[in-house]
C-alpha cells in the first residue's frame, strides 16, 4: 500500500464528470485507489464521493493506492490529475 497526504485547496474546481475521468485512470492500473478525508473512504469511481471533495476544502487529504507493483505509479496519476484540476499541490 501507497499513500500520500495533501491538503487540499479552498473552494476546489472539480468538473461533475471528474468521476469518469478517475475511473478512465483507474482502469489502466492493476492496482486500486480511493481517497480518505478524515475517517471518510470516498471511492474515485463513484461522482457522489468525488463531489464530496467539494466540501472538504482545506482539509488534509490521503491518496491510497493499493494492489500491485504498479500501485506507486497509480498513486502519482490520480494526484496529477487532483493538480491538474487545481484541488491541491
Amino acid at each position: 500500500m501507497k499513500s500520500i497526504g495533501v491538503p487540499l485547496l479552498v473552494n476546489p474546481s472539480l468538473p461533475e464528470d471528474e468521476a469518469t475521468v478517475l475511473q478512465k485512470i483507474l482502469a489502466s492500473y492493476q492496482s486500486t485507489a480511493y481517497l480518505r478525508v478524515g475517517d471518510q473512504v470516498l471511492d474515485l469511481a463513484v461522482q457522489q464521493d468525488v463531489d464530496q471533495l467539494r466540501d472538504a476544502d482545506g482539509q488534509m487529504v490521503q491518496i491510497v493506492a493499493d494492489g500491485g507493483a504498479d500501485a506507486g505509479e497509480l498513486l502519482t496519476a490520480v494526484h496529477s490529475e487532483l493538480v491538474k484540476r487545481k484541488c491541491c499541490y
